[in-house]
């Protein structure tokens, strides 16, 4: 079972203030990279570890660039929502949040507070 694990992408349309870079379309580039790769290279499962989005409230266009960017997946993403992502440390918010959306819609999956089992071949993960 292969599974591609990346974190803290802190998508955001305005750069940091240390980076000289465009930064914005260095991320999407790397989402992009993220996708591709686990499209050529059997993987079974890509996860997120949390703060996809650099504040809950980012803006609809750019929440269409990264939707567009994962539905290219030809394997589920699972997330975890991280401070970032969501209104004041509170979970409750979720659905209030464009991870939330994109939830919601079904292009990513939320992994549930109880865990997660993968499967492959007969093989279980937990």
């Amino acid at each position: 079972m292969k599974i591609l694990f990346f974190t803290d992408s802190h998508v955001r349309k305005t750069a940091p203030k240390n980076r000289l870079d465009n930064y914005y379309e260095s991320i999407m580039t790397k989402l992009n990279e993220v996708i591709e790769y686990a499209n050529n290279n059997d993987v079974d499962y890509i996860i997120h570890g949390g703060d996809l989005f650099d504040r809950p409230d980012v803006s609809v266009a750019t929440v269409s660039e990264v939707a567009q960017i994962f539905m290219k997946s030809a394997v589920p993403i699972y997330v975890v929502s991280g401070n970032h992502d969501i209104y004041g440390y509170n979970q409750d918010t979720l659905n209030r949040t464009m991870l939330g959306l994109l939830i919601n819609l079904n292009i990513l999956k939320l992994i549930p507070e109880n865990g997660l089992v993968l499967s492959k071949d007969g093989i279980d993960l937990c």
